[in-house]
């Protein structure tokens, strides 16, 4: 039998070891550890901590906010676990749980500039950026940091107040010149400015920024990575990032790319190669997550170069536009239509994306454009599932109240985005928020109106009605932020304007 003394030896050791394996972010094994630990010593609050912050690494969140309110049980005035509890709570999106925790930390420790941070994370969570602003100031003036700097210039970029958020920024890239995530939001806001050249090579760092991007720099030889090399008669794999409006924004660099004399396998997820068809030699869909490594001998297809279709951008210097550049021949039925003016909706986009209920809306606001004379609507959403935001613990169902607009839903017909092409090809007009489908209809060159939320995705800027990427799309944006009567109001006159006009050259 083991006495006191070596058992207490045993656990210091074991601690030890999960230290070390929490730095080289192994965290499953820190789990196991540390659960060892629990079971000789069900009071240990350092492996309690320990195992909180390894489930909340491991998106574990429910068993993360178990453990560390156990922990604070033993410790109820220990801002660290306090912070650690509170953190794990914004995880699960209880934001205003972690906010009260975070206070509590501050009250008993307010010289720890990190609070500040924390906290003023919270309230930018839940769109309180003036509070978050007071925060971030507050911190700094304890200890300035670059982090810090940056979140305030990201606070201010959300306000669409452009000069500040590019004086943090700069700011916290002066201090870290090597602060991604920096680089990455001031990316954003030049190209809001439309200084696309600058904008773009800041771009470059999101590689380091983003857990689903950094994939990439495993998956292909970094050393092959296309830098504007001679393309005549290479093999070059272009692969896509991001969401599936990315991808059909960007893949019209692959023109140029043909240009040069370039042979392009396109890596993209299979629903996109039937409108890419014209744009690329070759076609590799395999899931990113089932590639292994590059320095593993991974079984990608034989190139010369690669790179992102985003890069292209800032590789090439320049924007490309195109009237049209995704051509899909098939027609969807809709004749018995004919005689309406036939108008396909997206009120919605994907409920994962981070700023989804700033630019999804409900599809009653429709009912005004459904009420003009000769117009039919038609549904062009595959999804419609509720909606779960940070601000309402009730699911929102975004068709609600909508029974009535008689609005043809064609989700049933819809597979692919081939067949989203096919129905656009039969309609007379789209109307829709920021999503795949409108960039699907301007890469296509039907005529469009993109409703825009007050502060945009930056490839739209701050202001205009038109797009330098897409020339049949109409840019309606919100003059207040989440209020969308206006754009509808704006939509529906152009919509009646056009109406007018288009009767006017048939008589």
């Amino acid at each position: 039998m083991f006495d006191e003394t070596e058992i207490k030896e045993l656990i210091e050791k074991a601690l030890d070891t999960a230290y070390q394996k929490f730095q080289e972010k192994k965290f499953e094994m820190v789990c196991v550890v540390t659960n060892q630990i629990l079971k000789i010593n069900p009071d240990n609050c350092n492996a309690m901590q320990l195992l909180g912050l390894s489930y909340s690494a491991l998106q574990r969140h429910d068993e993360a906010v178990e453990v560390l309110s156990k922990c604070l049980e033993h410790h109820p005035d220990n801002p660290e676990t306090l912070n650690d509890l509170a953190l794990s709570y914004s995880n699960k999106r209880n934001f205003q749980k972690s906010i009260e925790l975070i206070e509590k930390a501050i009250s008993i420790k307010p010289e720890m500039a990190s609070l500040y941070g924390n906290l003023g994370l919270q309230y930018r969570h839940i769109q309180d950026h003036y509070k978050a602003i007071e925060c971030f100031r507050k911190g700094i003036k304890i200890q300035p940091d670059h982090t810090l700097f940056a979140m305030l210039g990201g606070c201010y970029g959300e306000l669409k107040q452009l000069d500040k958020a590019k004086e943090y920024l700069e700011k916290a890239i002066e201090m870290k010149p090597d602060f991604a995530a920096a680089h990455t939001d001031l990316a954003s806001v030049l190209k809001l400015e439309g200084k696309w050249e600058q904008g773009f090579a800041e771009y470059e760092w999101r590689f380091d920024v983003y857990d689903q991007l950094k994939m990439w720099k495993k998956i292909y030889d970094p050393n092959k990575r296309w830098k504007g090399e001679d393309l005549e008669g290479k093999k070059i794999l272009i692969h896509t990032e991001q969401g599936h409006g990315d991808a059909i924004n960007f893949v019209r660099y692959l023109k140029p790319l043909k240009k040069k004399g370039a042979h392009i396998i396109l890596h993209c997820n299979d629903i996109l190669v039937p409108i890419f068809k014209n744009l690329a030699d070759e076609f590799y869909t395999v899931e990113p997550t089932k590639i292994a490594p590059w320095e593993e001998g991974n079984e990608t297809p034989e190139h010369d170069y690669h790179c992102s279709v985003m890069s292209l951008p800032h590789i090439f210097k320049s924007i490309f536009t195109y009237p049209e550049y995704i051509h899909v021949d098939r027609k969807f039925d809709l004749s018995k239509y004919d005689t309406n003016f036939k108008i396909g909706i997206v009120w919605a986009g994907n409920p994962q994306h981070p700023n989804d209920k700033n630019r999804s809306c409900k599809l009653e606001y429709f009912r005004q454009i459904s009420q003009s004379p000769n117009v039919k609507l038609f549904s062009l959403m595959k999804d419609i599932r509720k909606r779960a935001y940070s601000d309402n613990d009730t699911p929102i169902d975004l068709t609600e109240g909508a029974d009535d607009m008689q609005v043809v839903d064609l989700h049933e017909y819809i597979n692919s985005f081939e067949d989203t092409a096919s129905i656009i090809n039969s309609l007379d007009m789209v109307v829709g928020v920021d999503t795949a489908v409108m960039h699907l209809a301007g890469a296509m060159g039907k005529m469009a109106i993109l409703l825009l939320p007050w502060n945009p995705d930056w490839r739209w800027g701050l202001e205009g009605s038109d797009t330098i990427w897409y020339g049949s799309l109409y840019l309606a944006r919100q003059k207040e932020k989440g209020v969308w009567n206006s754009v509808f109001d704006e939509t529906k006159n152009l919509i009646q304007d056009y109406l007018e006009e288009r009767k006017k050259g048939m008589s």
